[in-house]
């Protein structure tokens, strides 16, 4: 009797199944992930450069606004009830803040001290009018250190020129950003047609001016000298009680400015308050040599310590 055959039994036939409708399986490796992450970075990075080059305004407003708040003082919770007691580093810190703004007062007039050798007349401006300028003629200031000429006063220091070192120059422009001492002695030719007031206050435009123009510079009014008993009685007279009341504005103005004021008023006056004849010039009004010579020393014994 034939055996009749039968086809193999299949075990697990719904697995194979199961497996033939699966899709393809994706594989990654760690080097694909990196490689797509720094795509990504530099189509991201691209797209951040162009976009901020298309619209600058907008990220620099955004990065100052960044910046401003992180600039601001967040101020701590646990501080809130503490009383402001300030502790010795502060107190130290104000101290030295304050001394930072401290400003010395000058004292005026300028006070008698030890006599300074004449090279310091080398390291200064000497700015003025006829006076000043005789003074340079006649040898006993160096040109270079004279800012002055026969027709320069108070009323056209601003569009006079002068000679300095063969160069035509206005006095603002000669003293701008100078740093060493200046000395102002302004307003004998002024007396001549002025009151004191008058001409005081054109005195006080120039002093302002010139502490604008040299602001480093340390800047010493002079009293204008006295005059003889005989140019009070001149055709043009000029009154020593007018050239008083001249400086004593001088030294008013001088203080109110913080700057030095020296008397060489003083130091030329006779007995009688009138200038020393043997210091006066055939006008009675400027000074000879020896009167120079005497204005000089009274400047070199009274140098701000």
């Amino acid at each position: 009797m034939a055996t009749e055959k039968r086809p193999p039994i299949h075990q697990s036939s719904g697995n194979a199944k199961k497996k033939r409708r699966r899709g393809p399986v994706m594989r990654f490796r760690m080097s694909t992930l990196i490689l797509l992450w720094i795509g990504c970075f530099i189509i991201c990075f691209g797209v951040y450069m162009v976009s901020r080059n298309l619209n600058p305004e907008k990220y620099e407003a955004a990065e100052e606004s960044a910046q401003s708040s992180n600039s601001e003082v967040i101020p701590n919770d646990s501080d809130a009830d503490t009383p402001n007691t300030p502790t010795d580093s502060s107190i130290d810190s104000q101290a030295s803040n304050s001394s930072q703004v401290v400003i010395e007062t000058k004292i005026n007039p300028v006070p008698e001290g030890t006599k300074v050798g004449a090279d310091y007349l080398d390291r200064c401006a000497f700015a003025g009018d006829t006076n000043i300028y005789r003074i340079g003629q006649m040898g006993m200031l160096k040109t270079m250190n004279v800012y002055a000429s026969e027709t320069l006063n108070l009323d056209n220091y601003t569009s006079e020129y002068f000679n300095l070192n063969n160069t035509q120059i206005r006095l603002l422009s000669a003293l701008s950003k100078a740093s060493c001492p200046i000395y102002l002695m302004f307003g004998t030719e002024n007396l001549a047609a002025d009151d004191a007031k008058e001409a005081a206050d054109h005195f006080s435009s120039l002093l302002n001016a010139v502490k604008q123009t040299a602001p480093e510079a340390e800047i010493l009014v002079l009293s204008i000298p006295p005059v003889t008993a005989a140019a009070e009685t001149a055709e043009t007279p000029i009154l020593n009680s007018n050239i008083d009341a001249y400086n004593s504005l001088l030294l008013e103005f001088a203080n109110a400015a913080n700057v030095y004021f020296v008397d060489t008023n003083t130091a030329l006056k006779a007995n009688d308050g009138k200038l020393n004849p043997a210091y006066a010039a055939e006008d009675g009004i400027h000074l000879n040599k020896d009167g120079a010579q005497a204005l000089l020393d009274y400047v070199l014994c009274h140098v701000p310590a």
